[in-house]
């Protein structure tokens, strides 16, 4: 499917999405960024090798435009998908980095129709937030980082709804991190 020129949020409402994997880090505290960023500078090198690994085998990631210009380039071997509230950026899309203006739920049947059976959601905050209320987050993979500063940015909002949430696994970092996967409860 062609990107360029085509808007999301004139699909329609399928419930053929693509499965939707919220992908983060987090300090002890719940903070993915300090001061008001979402550099992942503070993160161990064993999760930055899982977060590589599994965001490629994915192959498709969902971000936010400050969480993009963060990133000192685009994620190699991957779709980066820029969520943005300005459609004429979608006119700037490239094979590697595509804007995309549309709601959640479009952007997903897209994907999935684009061949992307699942997808990453890789923040920030408000992102993350938006596919969480939505209830389009299935499942979370979160690095509990040993480490606490006082932050600015959450893995989720102030107004993100309750959700409860089963453990599929967990695995320990040699930096003392730890890897929890959990599939998301309606």
């Amino acid at each position: 499917m062609a990107w360029r020129g085509s808007h999301c949020s004139d699909m329609s409402y399928g419930s053929d999405r693509s499965k939707t994997i919220l992908v983060c880090a987090t300090t002890v505290n719940g903070w993915i960024g300090r001061d008001g960023q979402n550099r992942p500078d503070w993160t161990s090198p064993g999760d930055m090798d899982h977060f590589s690994a599994f965001t490629r085998r994915i192959g498709a990631v969902v971000m936010g435009h400050r969480t993009f210009r963060s990133l000192p380039r685009p994620l190699p071997n991957r779709l980066n998908v820029v969520m943005t509230r300005d459609p004429r950026l979608e006119a700037h899309s490239t094979e590697e980095v595509r804007y995309c203006s549309c709601n959640p739920l479009s952007l997903l049947e897209t994907l999935k129709r684009m061949g992307f059976p699942e997808v990453c959601v890789i923040g920030g905050e408000k992102i993350n937030t938006l596919f969480w209320n939505d209830r389009l987050i299935d499942e979370m993979v979160v690095t509990i980082e040993p480490v606490l500063f006082s932050g600015q940015v959450g893995l989720v909002g102030s107004n993100a709804i309750e959700r409860k949430l089963s453990l599929i696994n967990h695995h320990a970092l040699p930096s003392g991190a730890l890897i929890l996967h959990y599939q998301v409860l309606n």
